[in-house]
């Protein structure tokens, strides 16, 4: 491949060893980024293996992002190995599910821990970065790419941690738009639709011809643009990705208004334009089965 777009950078991504991840890094790897792998265990030798597969620099760390220390930990790590950072992949994440009423404490926090505070951490310890080269007089682009979910949109049965901590990837992702664009950072979303270990328990289709529609190597080529400075100015989007599709999310959009002046809004005027005021079609369009990583609600177990 001689198109390296990214040749010269450097990517940081969460939750690289496997899965989304791992072929995020294989593909920013492939067109010239120097990539950094962080995962709980692993990353050492898959950071090796990516380096003799495409001739990169690479550097892995094993560690937990959960935390503001660990998020800062892999920035430093590839500042300090790889010498500067340009790309960043929040990619780690678990699920716990449960229904609503069934929810421990225990299970919502771990969810919250990776997928909210995980990219929270990795997000504060970058934008620092970022902020203070282009203070100092870089003004090299940066980009950053969180990874939510339709669930965090629309919600999901058996996943209201998971739903929870993937809406609010996409309200951080929003505000880090919005405070970093003056430093020349960009902040994009990608929700993906992948078989990943988060869906081992699931009975995924297949296209006809043996292809697999969820394969997560669909995904990394919009990450690898999103990723790439031809991409900007993108910044602040939200973009469902899979099975060789990608489909912008639009923001959300005013509806009807009902407006009273001169007077205190009364029950009355509510009742009144409650029609065109309150909509009465479901706000959650069904999300296609394979897109539903619910074990527990694929074996009947709810």
């Amino acid at each position: 491949m001689t198109d390296n777009p990214m040749e010269g950078k450097v990517a940081l991504i969460t939750g690289a060893t496997s899965g989304l991840g791992r072929a995020h890094a294989d593909y920013l790897a492939s067109r010239g980024a120097a990539v950094v792998i962080n995962d709980l265990t692993g990353a050492a030798e898959a950071a090796k293996q990516i380096a003799e597969e495409f001739d990169v620099p690479t550097a892995g760390l094993d560690g937990d992002i959960g935390s503001v220390e660990g998020g800062q930990q892999a920035v430093d790590c590839a500042i300090d190995s790889l010498g500067r950072l340009d790309i960043v992949v929040n990619n780690a994440g678990i699920v716990r599910d449960k229904m609503i009423f069934s929810m421990d404490e225990a299970a919502w926090d771990a969810v919250l821990a990776v997928h909210g505070k995980g990219t929270f951490a990795v997000c504060r310890a970058a934008t620092g970065y970022f902020r203070e080269r282009a203070k100092g007089g870089d003004p090299s682009p940066a980009s950053i790419i969180n990874t939510a979910s339709e669930a965090g949109i629309f919600g999901n049965i058996g996943q209201a941690n998971y739903s929870f901590a993937k809406g609010g990837i996409v309200a951080l992702s929003m505000t880090v738009h919005q405070e970093m664009q003056k430093y020349g950072v960009r902040c994009n979303v990608i929700c993906p639709r992948a078989r990943t270990a988060m869906l081992n328990n699931l009975e995924l289709p297949e296209t006809a011809d043996g292809a697999d529609p969820l394969d997560p190597r669909h995904v990394s080529p919009v990450v690898g643009y999103l990723a790439s400075d031809r991409s900007a100015p993108i910044s602040g989007q939200v973009f469902v990705a899979y099975g060789g599709k990608v489909q912008h999310l639009r923001p959300p959009s005013w509806g009807e208004a009902l407006v009273v002046t001169g007077r205190q809004l009364e029950f009355e005027d509510v009742a009144a334009f409650a029609e065109q005021l309150f909509s009465l079609e479901s706000p959650t369009p069904p999300l296609p089965r394979h897109a539903q990583s619910i074990s527990a609600w694929a074996q009947g177990s709810f």
